[in-house]
């Protein structure tokens, strides 16, 4: 028996940067063009890295010093510049498309709960030809006000589950915290940009998408 049928799980909700695809270079590229548009000391790659997942509005007010004024400017800029060209840089992390028709082929639902604009979601999904493994789709809106609970939550009404029978994947601590949010079960991934491989947290962790299949497959 699975891990997902030992759980009764129905439906499988992913986060998209670092638990999908490497979206880190369109996202780097943003903050920079970004920071440097509005004067601002653009930092570190490293430095950005840290930022990857997390609600914009939040990152442009709370690590950079903006106004919520200036920082709703910021991302406005931001957005501007990943629809030109960042949000073409993303590339899947190997054995995800074949993860995620096996899981539909297995009679799984699978939804997404992202704090990416829902449109760039939807393209990211498109272009890498795995948009049509999901049954819903669940980005940031337009006035940035949701979070990952939310997200999450509504992930299952639209794919008509029950929080006893999802579980949220995911790279980060953002991540974690909206599944408990959202009163479901988490599974994180080290691959990503938030959690590290080696390090022992309170809920379980899989360093690979191969060992993702692997716990969630077979």
């Amino acid at each position: 028996m699975n891990y997902l049928h030992q759980q009764n799980t129905k439906l499988i909700v992913f986060d998209l940067d670092g638990t999908i695809a490497d979206t880190s270079g369109g996202i780097l590229d943003a903050h920079k063009y970004t920071l440097s548009t509005m004067g601002r000391q653009v930092p570190t790659d490293r430095e950005l890295y840290k930022l990857i997942g997390g609600n914009l509005l939040e990152i442009y007010i709370n690590c950079f010093g903006f106004t919520d004024e200036g920082a709703r400017e910021a991302v406005k800029i931001y957005r501007e510049r990943y629809a030109v060209k960042g949000i073409h840089m993303a590339s899947l992390y190997t054995g995800v498309a074949d993860m995620l028709k096996e899981l539909r082929k297995r009679g799984y639902l699978v939804g997404m709960a992202t704090l990416k604009a829902e449109k760039f979601a939807n393209i990211i999904l498109s272009e890498n030809s795995i948009l049509k493994y999901f049954n819903a789709v669940c980005g940031m809106d337009l006035d940035d006000s949701l979070n990952k609970a939310e997200l999450v939550r509504r992930c299952v009404y639209l794919c008509n589950s029950t929080e006893e029978k999802t579980i949220l994947i995911g790279d980060s601590e953002s991540d974690r915290k909206g599944a408990e949010r959202a009163d479901v079960r988490f599974l994180g991934v080290t691959y990503g940009y938030g959690f590290g491989e080696g390090i022992n947290y309170e809920f379980e962790t899989v360093n690979s998408v191969n060992e993702l299949k692997r716990k969630i497959i077979w």
